[in-house]
């Protein structure tokens, strides 16, 4: 989309997600390549991707009926 954004910010969505039962993360084991810090797994639970299937007929919902201008 064009934009930045801040790992704090990624670290947020990522506890709200999980809060609300939609996503599951770990950490995994710490590695020489990333400077011996542990790399976080996210992982799309059931809940979370019936939450997107829903999300995604309401946004093609919306859309249907408008109509595409033409390109000039």
């Amino acid at each position: 989309m064009g934009r930045t954004v801040s790992r704090t910010a990624v670290y947020v969505t990522i506890r709200r997600l999980e809060k609300k039962g939609l996503i599951s993360s770990w950490m995994g084991d710490p590695t020489p390549e990333r400077g011996g810090k542990a790399r976080r797994y996210i992982e799309l639970v059931a809940a979370g991707l019936e939450a997107l299937r829903e999300s995604r007929m309401a946004i093609d919902e919306m859309w249907r009926g408008v109509p595409i201008p033409e390109a000039q």
